[in-house]
């Protein structure tokens, strides 16, 4: 017969999980001039054994009826959903008939010969189909290409007249370099993000010590030594500008733009300092002092001495007096005072 149709090859089956019978159309002459290839889920192909994984019935005639039916799987479960099945023609690019002088001569072997011929001329066009080609348009371009050991870990490339080369580089080392290069610009942008999240803090905690309007500075607004002496003007807070004991001197560290102050009146003349100290007269009444540090036990007394006292050091007033429980000992208490 002739050969009527193209086809050497079947489209992909997909599984359903119940079918185990796969038909094709195309002539061959015996089981072993087919190939089968199972194509699991992920794409990858598996040519499969004759009579092992699948076994073959062709038609009786393959002349008017080519084709048959390939079985798989022999055993176990059959084709599921996720996999696929391909037959295609595998004839040996052999030419068994030999003809012999004075022999017989049926035109049905010579009909089978070219038939064969035909066969491997599409299935080698069926193969050409899944292959690189260049336009028809194109002058002849070299695709020769170096020797296994030469171009083993390098990539394919094209020469600035477009036919094929490998690159001169390693395709290893250059993976190696391009992660290290990445890993690099990973750890520059990870420092970069730092500096500039440290900058924004510092932009801010700047934004915030901006100049204020009178009255605005209070406690409540500024952290421990937020204002120092180089970020305000000379004079830029003073006494007349702050509410009575807005800033303590627990509230500042030493160091800072306003000396440690206690008390502060509305009234400054009823302030008590050095100047006008007189150890002879007692304070005016609400009299508020300085001082330059905390409050110091400088001695006790006992009343049952007439005689016994203690003595202030130079420089220092003497301000409360506490008695000591289930004694009759009485602590003096002083601080050292300083100009305004």
């Amino acid at each position: 017969m002739t050969i009527s149709s193209t086809t050497r090859k079947t489209p992909p089956y997909q599984g359903n999980g119940n079918v185990t019978d796969f038909s094709f159309g195309f002539k061959v002459f015996a089981a072993g001039d087919l190939r089968v290839i199972h194509i699991d889920r992920d794409g990858a192909e598996r040519v499969l054994a004759l009579d092992t994984d699948y076994r073959v019935r062709l038609n009786r005639e393959q002349n008017t009826a080519p084709g048959g039916t390939v079985t798989y799987p022999l055993e176990g479960r059959p084709l599921p959903v996720s996999e696929k099945l391909v037959i295609i023609g595998h004839l040996a690019n052999l030419q068994p008939i030999a003809l012999t002088n004075q022999g017989g001569f049926y035109p049905h072997v010579i009909e089978d010969a070219l038939d064969r011929a035909a066969i491997q001329i599409q299935q080698l066009a069926e193969a050409t189909e899944r292959t690189f080609k260049f336009p028809v348009s194109d002058p002849a371009l070299s695709t020769q290409l170096p020797t296994a050991l030469q171009r083993a870990h390098r990539a394919l490339i094209f020469n600035h007249d477009g036919s094929v080369a490998v690159s001169a580089d390693d395709y290893v080392n250059q993976t190696a370099k391009t992660a290290a290069s990445a890993a690099a610009a990973a750890l520059a942008a990870e420092h970069a993000w730092d500096a500039a999240s440290k900058a924004t803090k510092k932009i801010d905690e700047a934004t915030q010590l901006g100049t204020p309007a009178d009255n605005t500075v209070t406690t409540k607004k500024l952290v421990d030594r937020a204002v120092q002496e180089e970020k305000l003007e000379n004079a830029a807070v003073t006494t007349t500008k702050l509410a009575a004991g807005a800033v303590t001197g627990a509230k500042l560290a030493a160091g800072v733009a306003i000396d440690n102050i206690g008390y502060i009146p509305a009234d400054l003349s009823r302030t008590w300092t050095i100047d006008n100290f007189d150890p002879k007269s007692r304070a005016p009444y609400q009299a508020a002092c300085r001082w330059l540090g905390e409050v110091m036990e400088f001695g006790e007394i006992d009343p049952n001495y007439h005689d016994m006292k203690t003595i202030a050091p130079e420089g220092w007033v003497m301000i409360g007096l506490r008695s000591k429980a289930r004694t009759f000992r009485i602590s003096l208490y002083g601080v050292q005072l300083k100009n305004a």
